[in-house]
């Protein structure tokens, strides 16, 4: 093309079906996390930001309420806490939470100091949690119950880390439900040590006192990990800016919520995703429903009983809320979203037809990753099936030639180049890796390599084609096959090894192993595979142990020699397919 002010990322023409600047009346973003929700919460104080389900009944209702201004009261204890034990800017501190009030009000504390915090996924095993805690190298350690025999076994970089404790339900009135937590957790060996500090005790003691905000510049707030384009294990480094113009973004599409309404979040504040969202619904000053356990069979009825005007959930929860929701009326369910793994068309649309016949609006999905705050695009009902919709206002994408980086035109496939505000900064001390995904291009644009391929059609939608990165989702965690193939080539007697994803009916996908034993391999098939388990189980995690095997002569290759690993798990789900016939 001749001009190339007619190319797909300098047209963008997404934005004639948006709103414009002008239009949008909410507060922009300046500074940190915390002032955000400040200025747009500022003449809300007396709303309720936080609801805690099943802890005590109120009204028949059962929830524990905490209100805005409870919510900064409870922000500037735990800076008062923070400082006393010796954080300071540009600290990191790991916190290994799920999704409860202490979560939001650490994240807060921590930004408003200038500290860094770090969410980290309180389900993995010893050797998980102790590789991602010593990777930020932090002298401060926050986690909850849940994990605590588990950080009890594990030996530190840094053998002075301070270790501060907190039960899952420490915000619960309900002083019945405490005591049976408690008397769990000391059968479970999870009871907290006298050398550890109770969180909880430590904020009682701290008065209402207004802290400072010094952490006002728009530079790291967040740590969030992830397996990245190249399917190794890293920190994304989330800024100030990419997580509040993120969720500024979503003023551009979501236009008829009113403070005070309802909020159900199951999306975990360890994935990008679930931070966003935490921090989009209280921004908008609405009432957000933590939910801690996001048990998929019973995300229906939390829809049914709590009747939210927004919803985030999985795949997989929007897939057993259209088989198992028995409501007659969804009428107040104004958006319905899936966020953490593609949405597949053909369940989107069974979901759909499920949400129209109880009058509510259909659900909405998009584009995202860890680096990109958890969404870069969102598809609304307007967009064409098949599409991931247009990418957020300030948000651009580029399809290009992967190997000399030339932009493609309109219905054209190639590589997927993003930029915005909304991309990460960085992965924490990986320059490597940075290299790997951040480029400039001829005009001096500098563009993310998402490792996804992809096209634009003339409307200005995005829609995948395909993917470089091998990355899929095994019930609620996603699997990075070259991690597991890294673990498995450790083995003596492996020659060589390919791990694909296969369809399960009640995980989604799960690994499939397939193996080239060396000549004089010492190992029986059965020993191997008994190996291979006790490894991922221990480095990695139960839900990623395979489910099943293959033992080859040779794999598939593509024209230039390479491992098809398309081909592959193609075959695979095809063998699974006709086995089920059989």
């Amino acid at each position: 093309m001749n001009d190339y002010r007619k190319l797909p990322s300098f047209e963008k023409r997404w934005l004639k079906d948006m709103p414009s600047d002008k239009e949008i009346s909410t507060i922009k973003p300046t500074g940190n996390l915390y002032n955000y929700l400040y200025e747009c919460n500022k003449n809300n104080m007396n709303n309720i930001a936080i609801s805690v389900p099943s802890l005590k009944i109120i009204n028949n209702n059962e929830l524990d309420f905490i209100t805005y201004e409870e919510l900064f009261e409870n922000i500037d204890k735990c800076v008062s806490v923070f400082k006393n034990i010796g954080i300071e800017k540009g600290d990191i501190v790991p916190l290994v939470m799920l999704n409860i009030p202490e979560a939001s009000y650490c994240l807060y504390a921590l930004n408003k100091i200038g500290a860094i915090s770090c969410f980290i996924d309180p389900r993995m095993n010893e050797f998980c949690l102790k590789r991602d805690i010593d990777s930020v190298d932090s002298k401060v350690l926050l986690s909850i119950t849940y994990a605590c025999k588990k950080i009890k076994n594990i030996t530190f970089k840094n053998n002075l880390i301070k270790v501060l404790m907190l039960s899952t339900m420490a915000s619960s009135s309900n002083t019945l439900l405490k005591k049976v937590l408690g008397f769990q957790e000391k059968i479970t060996g999870n009871s907290i040590p006298k050398r550890y500090m109770n969180f909880p005790e430590l904020l009682d003691n701290e008065e209402k006192v207004l802290q400072p905000n010094d952490g006002l510049d728009e530079t790291s707030a967040s740590i969030v990990f992830t397996g990245g384009t190249t399917g190794t294990h890293k920190g994304v480094l989330l800024s100030n800016k990419a997580l509040n113009t993120t969720v500024f973004e979503h003023n551009y599409l979501i236009d008829n919520i009113s403070k005070g309404e309802k909020f159900l979040d199951i999306l975990p504040p360890f994935i990008a995703y679930g931070l966003t969202s935490l921090h989009l619904s209280l921004c908008l000053g609405l009432e957000t429903i933590l939910d801690p356990v996001p048990i998929p069979n019973l995300f229906a009825k939390k829809i049914e009983k709590y009747k939210p005007s927004v919803a985030f959930g999985g795949p997989i929860h929007w897939e057993h809320f259209a088989m198992m929701t028995k409501a007659k009326d969804l009428s107040f369910l104004k958006y319905p979203v899936s966020g953490g793994e593609k949405l597949p068309e053909s369940t989107a649309k069974k979901i759909n037809e499920v949400l129209r016949k109880k009058n509510a609006n259909e659900i909405l999905d998009g584009y995202g990753a860890t680096e990109t705050c958890g969404v870069f695009s969102i598809k609304m009902p307007k967009n064409t099936p098949n599409t991931v919709g247009y990418p957020l206002r300030y948000n651009n994408v580029c399809i290009v030639d992967s190997d000399t980086i030339e932009e493609k035109d309109y219905n054209q496939s190639g590589e997927i180049l993003i930029s915005g505000p909304s991309i990460m900064e960085c992965y924490y001390q990986k320059d490597e890796e940075n290299d790997k995904v951040f480029i400039t291009d001829k005009y001096g644009r500098k563009w993310f390599r998402t490792g996804d391929t992809g096209m634009i059609n003339e409307k200005g939608e995005l829609i995948i084609t395909g993917r470089l990165k091998r990355i899929f989702v095994c019930g609620v965690t996603k699997v990075y096959p070259p991690e597991l193939e890294e673990i498995i080539m450790e083995i003596e007697g492996i020659k060589k090894c390919v791990v694909t994803g296969v369809n399960d009916e009640r995980l989604r996908t799960v690994p499939k192993v397939h193996l080239i034993k060396e000549q004089h391999c010492s190992y029986s098939n059965q020993e191997i595979e008994t190996i291979i388990n006790e490894q991922i189980k221990e480095r990695v995690g139960e839900e990623a142990v395979p489910k099943y095997y293959s033992f080859d002569n040779d794999f598939l290759y593509t024209p230039s020699g390479k491992v098809d690993f398309t081909a592959m798990t193609k075959n695979d789900n095809q063998k699974i397919l006709i086995k089920k016939r059989t």
